[in-house]
């Protein structure tokens, strides 16, 4: 097992890191100072198509024991050299609260950075120092246009998930809620993009009227995605957004 030692400049990146962090809430005197726990997250969700001028994230989920914890803090840092980013996730944990002893899920967006182009494993910082595999890779190309992305989108704000009228047929459907950002944008088409069995990733592509006088104007719009067909399980549905703040939601079909 790989040991944090054997990464020079970890030490060095996560205090960094620890200086600009926000620092947690001091709760009420009943409950008293959490506790930091490091915990390994169960599942990471990698969406595809990042270049190296896109801001990388990666979706984790997992379970707490009990809802005396809270999902906590969450850093990320890329180490080029070795093609790894490292994250590590520190639970709060308050010992005096009052507790549901039952699993709490949680799911959190892991913002990473703009990374240069190669294939990056992810790997977890676990409670005895070592780091874990988390069986997954990012995979960052290099750009070949001068835009930031290689299409124009809508800003996406909202996901729901159109439920049909059997268990069979529920989660098929998802409905797209944002905006166009001018009078000349509208919405060309509704790309879904399947890579990954666990991810399905929606292009909200634009186009602009060429000969047009194009204004300032929030339009929203409202647009049904059909996804096809979907196996059965959890998965991340990943929708890119002009703004650059990507919608992510994990389902369970």
């Amino acid at each position: 097992m790989i040991r944090l030692s054997q990464i020079a400049g970890f030490a060095v990146g996560f205090c960094l890191l620890a200086q600009s962090a926000v620092s947690a809430p001091r709760p009420s005197a009943s409950i008293g100072e959490p506790q930091r726990e490091v915990i390994v997250p169960e599942k990471v969700y990698v969406p595809t198509g990042f270049d190296d001028n896109d801001l990388v994230e990666v979706v984790v989920s997992g379970n707490l024991p009990s809802s005396c914890y809270s999902a906590g803090i969450f850093t990320a840092v890329p180490f080029p050299e070795t093609r790894q980013i490292v994250i590590k996730q520190e639970a709060l944990y308050y010992p005096k609260a009052w507790c549901v002893m039952n699993l709490v899920p949680y799911r959190e967006t892991v913002k990473v950075g703009v990374l240069d182009a190669a294939n990056y494993e992810i790997v977890f910082v676990a409670a005895d120092g070592s780091l874990v595999s988390g069986k997954k890779s990012v995979s960052v190309t290099e750009s070949t246009v001068t835009a930031r992305d290689q299409y124009t989108y809508a800003v996406v704000e909202n996901l729901n998930v159109k439920r049909g009228p059997t268990p069979s047929s529920e989660g098929r459907k998802v409905v797209l809620e944002g905006s166009l950002i001018n009078s000349c944008m509208s919405l060309k088409e509704v790309r879904v993009v399947r890579n990954d069995p666990e991810v399905i990733e929606i292009l909200p592509i634009t186009e602009s009227a060429a000969s047009a006088i194009c204004q300032p104007q929030l339009r929203p719009f409202e647009v049904e995605v059909d996804l096809g067909e979907v196996a059965s399980g959890e998965k991340l549905i990943h929708v890119r957004s002009l703004n650059g703040q990507a919608l992510n939601r994990v389902v369970r079909f």
